[in-house]
């Protein structure tokens, strides 16, 4: 995994250097053309509960705040325009599990890793074998891409 940035991303506790060997990617058919972004990775995690528990240097105890279900999706914009929205699906056995939409501006070759929020029974529906695909996109200049072959839902 080429990494264009020494810094380490951590969300919800996984690190970018974890996230490596849990990367699921989707494969593209060969009959369509290909998107102008290419996931590098795609991985859910469930909500976390808050908890406490004692420091463990005797001080006073530390509480752990909850966190929301995430997907957390790793791509890289291979148009050479900017790209302002992305809608991302989460698919699991070939069905729709959930919805995401990035909005920023992605320059080409931009290598971008995000994660966002989603419903927890969307992650409990998933498995390993999910994956995440671009639907929609619209670049910087107004205009846009839709996905050929979007997963059913």
């Amino acid at each position: 995994m080429k990494l264009r940035s020494t810094r380490l991303l951590t969300v919800a506790g996984i690190s970018l250097f974890t996230l490596g060997p849990m990367l699921h990617c989707t494969a593209a058919r060969a009959d369509l053309p290909p998107a102008p972004i290419q996931i590098q990775g795609c991985v859910t995690t469930p909500a976390t509960e808050e908890f406490t528990f004692p420091a463990p240097d005797g001080g006073p105890t530390v509480t752990q705040l909850a966190t929301p279900a995430m997907v957390i999706i790793r791509y890289v914009n291979t148009s050479s325009n900017p790209i302002a929205t992305i809608d991302f699906g989460l698919v699991s056995g070939g069905k729709l599990a959930a919805m995401v939409r990035d909005i920023g501006s992605f320059a080409p070759q931009a290598d971008v890793m995000h994660a966002f929020g989603i419903n927890n029974s969307a992650v409990i529906r998933t498995s390993m074998l999910s994956s995440c695909v671009p639907l929609r996109i619209r670049y910087a200049n107004g205009d846009s891409w839709t996905n050929p072959a979007p997963p059913s839902r």
